[in-house]
């Protein structure tokens, strides 16, 4: 039998498969080191780099051949079970060489696996292969949130496919995949489909004890297996799938009606102002952190704190931030009105701006601080990513634990959050200025189709007067009288003499 084995690349490797010093470890251009699996037979050996990165070589078990249990690194499961489906099918192609009556080499052995790998061997499309890869890639790719909601569904269609009872999901999970069964594209039917919705439908909501998953929540989901297998499908056409038919054609995305956001008024707003409260204490910062987002037209709270100190400049009199949307990817120039530019002299010299991060949430010291461009951020790998996102999200829950205090110091009953600033906005713009479209492209929403024709025609001058108007409604005579001294005498006279006659 061959040795089938997995490991990382630690310098020159001699014929018995061993290694000599660690001096020219393999790493990747992102920094992480690659996973190979390696076939060895009568000493003579074959290699496949996989898909798996690992961002240190310490996460690496070579006893077990496998990534190690670590809590920091929760994608060791994911990661483990694929090795162990590619192992198992590594052995599988051992088996056809055999069965074949070739002469069985580590070569043969690799050729035939690759085949597998690649589905060109034979014609079962595995969508299960194809989702867990789908993950490995929004893994690195730095698409760190896309690949915990897209985990989260596949970990749940594994429970269905194989057999676990909606009362026993809480205890597994997550089926590993070298263990559980496979589920091929052309299994997929309208049917099945309709069955994994109603399986949803009981399972428990595990962040919400007692319920079940709600509504919204199975809606995304099925848009997620929707879009998944789309993918796929377009992938594999040209390697010979066919599908006769859209198991989703007919079936039908049910949401509920959505609630009505929470907001605060102008007046709400004017008395967290109100509140005294200690310089640089944390209610400070937390409410200048609030008050900025709602100023600068509801910036999401992972963009507000990463801003940095040189995403600030003056033109024409005037302050402007300028930064990329993390969600959207869309590219933001922002009029900075007189109350956003007092709260970030809390904290910056406009005079002296620096690549420091505005509000003191995220460590300036961290790797991942180092990104400070839009570029220099997707260039950050996995691991640097995930620790952003984590250190955002922490940050958020503290930031909004203190927002509940500054509500009841303020008399506010309503539960508000950082996001509530966003909400706020949009109302508040809604009752001031009307224009839907304006207040769209401030807010920054580009996914509404029906919207995006309007959106892409507006241009900075056009969003200024719109953020103006709901914080420092203009006087239409003071506009006016602005425009008569841009004109010539000549000019004004004619005017005067019409209004006159």
């Amino acid at each position: 039998m061959a040795k089938i084995h997995f490991g990382i690349l630690d310098g020159v490797s001699t014929r018995e498969g061993k290694t000599k010093g660690k001096s020219a470890r393999k790493k990747l251009k992102n920094g992480n080191i690659p996973i190979y699996l390696t076939i060895s037979q009568n000493r003579k050996l074959a290699r496949y780099r996989t898909s798996v990165e690992i961002p240190s070589a310490t996460l690496w078990n070579p006893a077990v051949g496998l990534v190690r249990e670590n809590a920091l690194f929760p994608e060791h499961r994911e990661l483990n079970a694929y090795l162990k489906r590619l192992k198992k099918q590594a052995e599988d192609a051992e088996e056809k060489v055999r069965a074949s009556g070739a002469e069985v080499t580590a070569k043969a052995i690799m050729d035939v696996f690759r085949k597998l790998e690649t589905n060109t061997y034979e014609t079962n499309f595995s969508f299960i292969k194809y989702a867990d890869e789908h993950l490995l890639h929004l893994y690195n790719n730095n698409q760190y949130a896309q690949f915990r909601r897209h985990g989260v569904f596949v970990n749940r269609l594994k429970c269905f496919v194989n057999g676990v009872k909606p009362k026993d999901y809480e205890l597994f999970k997550s089926v590993e995949k070298g263990k559980g069964k496979d589920l091929l594209f052309t299994e997929i039917t309208y049917k099945l489909v309709v069955e994994y919705d109603a399986y949803l439908h009981k399972l428990p909501n595990l962040t919400r004890k007692g319920l079940l998953l709600n509504q919204n929540t199975i809606k995304k989901e099925m848009e997620i297996f929707r879009s998944i297998f789309t993918q796929g499908v377009n992938y594999y056409e040209e390697k010979g799938l066919k599908i006769e038919r859209n198991p989703f054609s007919k079936y039908e995305f049910k949401g509920t009606e959505p609630k009505e956001k929470p907001k605060l008024s102008f007046a709400e707003i004017e008395a967290l102002k109100a509140i005294e409260l200690p310089e640089k204490s944390a209610l400070w910062n937390a409410r200048n952190c609030f008050l900025f987002a709602f100023y600068c037209g509801g910036i999401r709270f992972g963009d507000n704190v990463q801003i940095r100190g040189c995403y600030i400049s003056e033109e024409e009199g005037s302050f402007r931030l300028k930064y990329t949307m993390d969600k959207t990817g869309k590219k933001k120039n922002i009029l900075l009105i007189p109350e956003a530019v007092e709260i970030l002299q809390h904290y910056i010299y406009l005079d002296n701006l620096s690549t420091d991060y505005v509000f003191p949430y995220l460590d300036n010291n961290a790797s991942y601080a180092r990104a400070v461009t839009q570029e220099e951020k997707q260039a950050l790998s996995p691991d640097e990513t995930k620790q952003l996102k984590r250190e955002i999200s922490s940050k958020n829950a503290l930031v909004n634990k203190y927002l509940k205090v500054l509500a009841r110091k303020a008399g506010i009953t309503k539960i508000i959050s950082t996001h509530i600033a966003r909400h706020s906005f949009a109302d508040l713009a809604r009752k001031n200025n009307g224009d839907i479209y304006d207040i769209k492209t401030i807010l920054g929403h580009s996914s509404i189709s029906t919207t995006q024709t309007y959106l892409n025609k507006l241009d900075t001058e056009t969003q200024d007067k719109a953020l103006q108007n709901v914080f420092h409604k203009s006087n239409k005579a003071d506009e006016i009288i602005k425009q008569l001294k841009q004109l010539d005498k000549d000019t004004l006279k004619d005017i005067l003499a019409r209004l006159n006659g």
